[in-house]
């Protein structure tokens, strides 16, 4: 687990940091946490779910998109850290920095990954500070996109608590097949996440709809429903990887990306940095 510390004028005065090149290190990520405001975004390439997580002693559900169909797995990320999706989700583009509170919980510290953090920047490494002793205007940009990143995840995690208490949340395994050593299909399931109940949805009062449409819950809602066929491309895509590895194509594939347009569509990144 990464370990993050506050970007202080005190330590890092004249350090920086290198600039993200690959997505390396989700590799292994079979979920990734998204926002509301991604949403439109997300789902031209993936299902999004929910899934509910420990943290701090507290049991929550959050938004999530998937990326695989088996357990600590990434099929939009390539060997060699590549991102193959047309839309990167903020939770990517915000590594390896984070907004953290102090020790004292009174104000949020703008924090990086120590392993990232670079004593001696060179001309491709960027500054935590200007020559004013300030934030530099890249660090600014990054701090802005966290702010903005931390209030969309508050909103959507308040809309996850509501679909939840309607009683909208039930478990959603997924069904799968996967190759054995004899290229026979094998039957899988990919527990722990969690969809709609369209019955229940069904039978809510037009006043219960419009407290959900209220806080942003009925569009989680409708979008997690109508986001499940993406489910579709996941197979896809696990055909691309093992040809990939199947057949050695190392060398091919930095002259010649899969074609993705006919799976996802064309995206702008939302609010980047």
């Amino acid at each position: 687990m990464a370990h993050y510390i506050p970007i202080q004028k005190e330590s890092h005065l004249n350090a920086g940091f290198t600039p993200i090149k690959n997505l390396s290190f989700a590799a292994g990520m079979t979920t990734v946490p998204i926002v509301i405001e991604e949403i439109s975004h997300v789902i031209e390439q993936m299902s999004i779910a929910l899934q509910k997580v420990s943290s701090n002693g507290d049991t929550f559900y959050e938004l999530v998109a998937i990326q695989s169909l088996t357990p600590q797995s990434n099929l939009f990320v390539l060997d060699d850290g590549r991102w193959i999706g047309e839309y990167k989700p903020a939770f990517y583009r915000a590594h390896p920095f984070s907004l953290r509170p102090d020790d004292h919980k009174k104000q949020l510290n703008l924090c990086i990954a120590n392993e990232y953090v670079v004593e001696e920047p060179t001309q491709d490494d960027a500054r935590f500070f200007d020559d004013s002793e300030e934030f530099s205007p890249r660090i600014k940009e990054i701090t802005d996109f966290l702010a903005h990143s931390l209030r969309g995840r508050k909103i959507t995690l308040d809309a996850c608590e509501v679909l939840n208490k309607a009683n909208l949340l039930a478990p959603w395994p997924i069904k799968y097949s996967e190759p054995d050593k004899q290229n026979k299909p094998q039957p899988k399931t990919l527990n722990g996440l969690y969809h709609i109940d369209k019955k229940v949805l069904n039978t809510l009062s037009a006043e219960a709809l419009k407290q959900l449409h209220s806080c942003g819950a009925l569009e989680v809602a409708f979008a997690q429903i109508f986001s499940e066929p993406r489910l579709k491309k996941l197979t896809t895509l696990q055909t691309i990887h093992r040809q990939i590895k199947k057949k050695h194509l190392k060398q091919e594939i930095t002259t010649q990306e899969p074609d993705l347009d006919s799976l996802f569509g064309n995206n702008d990144d939302l609010f980047s940095f």
